[in-house]
């Protein structure tokens, strides 16, 4: 395709020298040579102009297309979509306030995580040069969650230093 309008470009352009040659000289070529190449300019240009605009398309066959639309936009089944569900179900963290009550300042992460019985999501880190900060989030489908910032002073064992507690049950 780009071949195809590089060669009609030169072209279009070769017709656009002629047709300015005869128009200076049509007395000794005559107007019909300048109304050929005139006419021939014209029509180089209406097929050049779309080409130029033609989008560049990977090609791709109609059993790939299939594939690409099965994996990325088709609807999947009940089936799994309710697995992933499940999973994503399982997998989320939660907290109770008899927990969030067990947890104090000076608390390392682990001993937390210990209380909690579940990891919880880094929310932020900060470093700083004298120390790094940390948050992490246990939140619950209520939407109660409990916010732990850590501060590990470059001990390298962060300890909590603040929480927030929200509507925790």
């Amino acid at each position: 395709m780009f071949y195809l309008f590089v060669g009609l470009f030169i072209i279009t352009i070769a017709l656009g020298i002629l047709t300015i040659f005869f128009l200076f000289k049509w007395e000794k070529y005559g107007s019909k040579r300048l109304s050929i190449t005139a006419l021939a300019l014209v029509v180089s240009v209406l097929i050049l102009i779309p080409l130029g605009k033609a989008p560049v398309v990977d090609e791709m066959s109609e059993e790939e297309a299939n594939q690409w639309y099965e994996d990325n936009i088709a609807p999947k089944s009940t089936e799994e979509t309710a697995s992933v569900a499940q999973e994503v179900k399982e997998n989320k963290p939660t907290i109770s306030k008899a927990e969030a009550d067990q947890i104090h300042v000076g608390m390392t992460y682990e001993e937390v995580v210990s209380i909690i019985g579940q990891e919880g999501t880094l929310d932020n880190e900060t470093k700083m040069s004298h120390t790094t900060l940390t948050s992490y989030k246990w939140k619950n489908e209520d939407g109660s969650y409990a916010a732990i910032f850590f501060s590990d002073k470059n001990t390298g064992v962060p300890k909590v230093k603040d929480f927030i507690f929200s509507n925790l049950k």
